[in-house]
């Protein structure tokens, strides 16, 4: 009987991380491999392996579009461009998820960017 797909993938991840144990301890590793992570070191089935992962495991994508902007007439998007959300008055979205696109390099200094112009936005409607 097939398992669910969540359940396969954490017994594949942890199978995973199991089967590197012998290659990480390798001589080739010794002066780059200072010590197995956390409870990583203790972990020897998959449960544990898994609860590890599910307790330190992070990512390094960050999330955007989830909020699209886009031009005010336009059914795409869900923010105009005064980080307004479309069909809704003085809720604004000031965040990389009002970005459409992922820029080719780190979204950091967009995101200051529309930070910055919220600041304007906000102080040129209430000031």
């Amino acid at each position: 009987m097939a398992q669910p797909p969540v359940r396969r993938s954490a017994s594949v991840r942890a199978s995973r991380v199991l089967s590197t144990r012998p290659l990480a301890s390798a001589p080739t590793w010794q002066n780059y491999i200072l010590a197995p992570f956390g409870d990583l070191a203790n972990a020897t089935t998959d449960a544990q392996v898994e609860e590890c992962i599910r307790n330190h495991a992070t990512t390094i994508f960050h999330p955007l579009g989830t909020a699209a902007m886009s031009h005010p007439d336009s059914s795409g998007g869900v923010m105009n461009p005064n980080l307004l959300l479309k069909g809704v008055t003085e809720i604004r979205v000031v965040d990389g998820s009002v970005i459409p696109r992922p820029p080719s390099a780190n979204p950091r200094a967009a995101v200051y960017a529309i930070a910055e112009r919220a600041a304007d936005l906000i102080k040129a409607d209430w000031c």
